[in-house]
């Protein structure tokens, strides 16, 4: 039942002109009637369509798409699963952060507990500084140490740099995609260090959809929806990092961002993030690493009211 779901999610949000909060109430409606699969919808099926859509948005949904009817059969084949908002396990945090614009439908690759565990986001450019690499790792290192998951994107730069360190340090990490699964590949930098166990990938697109800007911008806010806490690293005046912070302080989110000496030009957008509510991350002068003594405190507190302690993975860094 669930691969129909998915199926009739994807066909909603291919309708011209129907978002998420549409979508999951459509799709909400009609699993109000028990049907086999996608294709298979009674008339009274029909008529709660008929209630929500136009003409031409009912017939993209009911088109025969044998395209996205294979896409979500190699998802399965290659060991993925579906996860619908009307479903028990759909990620509860990701529901509450987005309300509204929550995704109607998850796919993904790996460990899906980490669905439901305490995590920080990493968002960050994808040409930062030497100095935001660093700064990146040092945090990723911290928030592993203290049991924590890391959640970012795909891209390279900061994205790449907080998932690297992640599983080098042995810690678990969430790969939010910007396109569909089926286009995900393991980078060479991960290879060495990859392990299914410890990661999760997480795409809201049709299995096959390819990546364009506006679904990098969509994606963004999964990450957020997935994070207890977002740090922004090396975020510009403009773009993708200074927008997924304004929209985590909109949501209501804790947000991180380093404000150090010898920030680089293109960190302009960190001091304007800290202006609007972030919180500043500073250098210890006695360890000079990143100061995370407040996001972790607030990850325990976050945790312990989750009823899902950190798992402490017994080393030092």
């Amino acid at each position: 039942m669930t691969n129909s779901r998915a199926e009739l999610a994807y066909k909603l949000l291919g309708a011209r002109g129907i978002g998420p909060k549409a979508a999951s109430k459509i799709l909400c409606d009609l699993l109000s009637e028990p049907f086999e699969n996608a294709g298979a919808l009674t008339e009274k099926h029909h008529a709660i369509l008929r209630h929500h859509l136009s003409g031409s948005q009912i017939d993209t949904v009911l088109a025969a798409d044998r395209r996205l009817r294979a896409q979500i059969d190699d998802v399965l084949i290659d060991g993925g699963e579906f996860v619908t908002v009307l479903d028990d396990n759909y990620p509860q945090r990701l529901r509450h952060i987005l309300a509204d614009e929550t995704p109607p439908v998850l796919g993904y690759f790996g460990n899906a507990s980490l669905f439901e565990e305490t995590s920080v986001g990493f968002c960050g450019s994808r040409r930062a500084s030497e100095k935001g690499i660093r700064t990146a790792e040092d945090c990723v290192e911290q928030i592993v140490e203290s049991g924590f998951v890391v959640v970012s994107g795909n891209a390279a730069g900061i994205d790449l740099a907080a998932h690297k360190r992640a599983l080098e340090c042995g810690g678990r990490t969430i790969f939010v995609l910007p396109e569909g699964l089926l286009r995900f590949r393991v980078k060479k930098e991960l290879k060495d260090v990859w392990d299914w166990e410890r990661v999760l990938i997480v795409s809201e697109f049709q299995p096959g959809q390819t990546w364009n800007a506006h679904q990098a911008m969509t994606r963004n806010k999964t990450i957020i929806g997935l994070s207890d806490i977002l740090v922004a690293i090396e975020a510009g005046r403009t773009g993708g990092t200074i927008a997924a912070g304004q929209e985590a302080l909109q949501l209501r989110l804790p947000v991180f961002a380093p404000v150090y000496e010898g920030m680089p030009p293109e960190a302009e957008g960190n001091d304007i993030l800290v202006s609007k509510g972030a919180r500043p991350l500073r250098r210890s002068k006695s360890t000079g690493r990143a100061s995370l003594a407040a996001v972790i405190d607030e990850l325990v507190s976050i945790s312990k009211r989750r009823l899902h302690p950190p798992r402490q993975l017994g080393f030092g860094i």
